[in-house]
């Protein structure tokens, strides 16, 4: 004996959606009692049923496809950012290298012309915070004394070069 249902309360069942039309369409097929017609129209309901469920998994695995295909594309944006940065990070390395560099330099030269002229080579003499000499490294303040090998490779040719000037710009006065 098979099962009984209602052909109204099917239709209105499955045609109200949800998720087990499918089920309840299956069951209703395997009602031995049903009316050629009405089982005729449930496998019909049936097959439009799966068709719909099948074009919404499809619009699901679309929009799926799509939200990794956008995934895809930032994360090759990303990629590209990212060898981007790095270049510029080795730029910068490769800048802040040069400029230690050039700084190194140029703390040596000042600490060869502060020894040829006697004074502080942390401030000249200029700082009174200064941790080295408090201000007091000036030149000619005897706080520092001028290293002579360094006064005649600098200081000395410097002078020798500024006393004819300095008579020239005297008899021009």
């Amino acid at each position: 004996m098979g099962l009984t249902l209602d052909p109204q309360a099917l239709l209105m069942s499955t045609m109200a959606g949800g998720s087990g039309r499918s089920a309840l369409l299956q069951q209703a097929l395997q009602n031995t009692d049903m009316d050629p017609v009405m089982g005729q129209l449930v496998s019909q309901m049936l097959t439009r049923n799966e068709v719909a469920e099948a074009e919404e998994i499809n619009e699901q695995i679309a929009e799926r496809d799509e939200r990794i295909h956008d995934l895809r594309d930032t994360l090759e944006d990303l990629g590209q950012t990212l060898k981007r940065v790095h270049a510029e990070v080795q730029a910068l390395r490769a800048e802040r290298a040069a400029l230690q560099q050039d700084l190194g330099a140029a703390v040596e030269q000042v600490e060869l012309l502060a020894g040829a002229l006697g004074v502080c080579d942390e401030c000249l003499g200029e700082a009174p915070d200064c941790p080295t000499c408090g201000g007091q490294g000036y030149p000619g303040s005897g706080f520092y004394r001028p290293d002579p090998v360094l006064y005649r490779r600098f200081v000395s040719p410097a002078a020798a070069a500024r006393r004819p000037s300095a008579a020239i710009q005297g008899s021009a006065a």
